[in-house]
């Protein structure tokens, strides 16, 4: 409703000037009756909630009753743009009808806020905590709206426009409508979008798990719970990832008596050359061991001394998923840990 064009074309269609204002402000209000009902019955049980809703549909009929006999008399002017606003500010009709507009409107808001605030606190479900703040947001956005026309209100008085402050009020209703759509609706479709990203992230997971994966199934093709050119690829997401994580442990497994515990210390003294430290050269350091354990066993070298399997990502599937994802992308491109393979090549030589 604040597009000239479509302002325009709703005076055509009704015949009467500027009728697009009523319209967009008397939804405006039933917008905020809407929200503050589907908040105050969140926020209280039925029997509490319904009286203070009833009450306020009653006082918001009235308003909005008067807001049309106001409007009415008001309207003075053929201005066809978002700047009637302008035009009409000096009629005491249109002063008293923006007075009970922006009273309901703001007061809405400001409730509106603070219950969708203290609600979000409390809200179990992450996408409804979301969605809350966002409409919160929205109404603080709305109150910059209302300060804006009051002040519309007052310079009027002092025969001035509130011409230069007009642009942040439309930037703050228009960014306002748009944080009440997002923010009201996001509680029904947030969780779905969850599962749509989780199912890429599960998929770009396979796809980062696969070099491990592979390199593991050569050295060792009974951790494949499944044949790979058997069908396996029609099972489901979850199952598939949780599979090859399943079959990467039991690969480290196997190969066991070819860890190198001396490749470890390597491993970690070129780490630390390169820069790493904490977690990402723990990372560094098991792909390390997995790649040079892999090539001694395929050279047939078997160290004196065997050490263990990594457990730094023992703990729940997500840890264990996120470690493995690390470990296998430091052991297909890690420059750290060609130079291990590098080094360590030449003592077995």
């Amino acid at each position: 409703m604040f597009i000239p064009v479509v302002w325009a074309w709703v005076d055509r269609v009704l015949g009467v000037p500027n009728i697009g204002g009523i319209i967009n402000q008397g939804m405006v209000i039933l917008l905020t009756m809407a929200q503050l009902s589907v908040v105050l019955r969140w926020s209280a049980p039925a029997e509490v909630a319904w009286p203070r809703i009833r009450y306020r549909l009653w006082l918001y009929s009235l308003v909005l009753g008067a807001m049309a006999v106001l409007y009415a008399l008001a309207l003075a002017t053929e201005v066809q743009d978002h700047e009637y606003v302008l035009a009409l500010v000096r009629s005491p009709y249109y002063q008293v009808y923006l007075v009970l507009y922006l009273g309901a409107y703001t007061l809405g808001q400001a409730d509106v806020m603070r219950l969708c605030w203290r609600y979000a606190k409390v809200a179990g479900r992450p996408w409804l905590r979301r969605g809350l703040r966002l409409a919160a947001a929205s109404s603080a956005l709305g109150l910059v709206y209302s300060a804006g026309r009051i002040g519309d209100l007052v310079a009027a008085l002092f025969d001035y426009t509130g011409e230069w402050w007009e642009p942040v009020v439309q930037v703050c209703i228009g960014l306002a409508a748009l944080l009440k759509v997002v923010g009201w609706t996001i509680p029904g479709w947030g969780p779905r979008l969850s599962v749509a990203l989780g199912a890429v992230d599960r998929r770009r997971a396979l796809r980062e798990l696969t070099p491990l994966w592979q390199a593991l199934y050569r050295s060792a093709p009974d951790i494949a719970l499944i044949d790979p050119l058997g069908g396996g690829q029609r099972q489901k997401l979850d199952f598939r990832l949780y599979r090859k994580v399943i079959e990467i442990r039991d690969g480290q497994l196997a190969l066991r008596p070819y860890l190198d515990p001396e490749v470890a210390g390597t491993a970690r003294r070129l780490g630390v050359a390169a820069g790493l430290s904490g977690s990402e050269l723990d990372v560094v350091v098991e792909a390390a061991r997995l790649r040079v354990a892999l090539r001694d066993q395929a050279e047939g070298y078997r160290p004196e001394h065997s050490g263990s399997v990594g457990s730094d990502g023992v703990g729940d599937l997500a840890e264990e998923l996120s470690w493995l994802r690390r470990v296998s992308r430091a052991f297909s491109g890690s420059p750290v840990v060609a130079a291990v393979l590098a080094e360590t090549s030449r003592e077995h030589a």
